[in-house]
């Protein structure tokens, strides 16, 4: 098995943000030049940490928040 590196907070954040201003995953791989995999799978933890923040603040609080928007790639 390959050993391969961990992107740094920088880079992950480089794929949400342009991922978040509506470019696709084919976009971004052409961009930034990662693997598909990479990006699909930042793309799909954020969603998953995003929908977890949600839940334990509406636990904590009681109070409904927006919801996440989510798009298709």
């Amino acid at each position: 098995m390959v050993k391969t590196k961990e992107l740094s907070n920088f880079e992950c954040r480089r794929i949400i943000g342009l991922y978040e201003t509506e470019n696709p995953e084919r976009t971004i791989l052409r961009k930034t030049g990662y693997r598909k995999i990479t990006i699909h799978n930042i793309i799909t933890k954020y969603h998953k940490t995003a929908e977890k923040m949600q839940k334990e603040f509406i636990e904590s609080t009681g109070k409904e928040v927006s919801k996440i928007h989510k798009r298709q790639s």
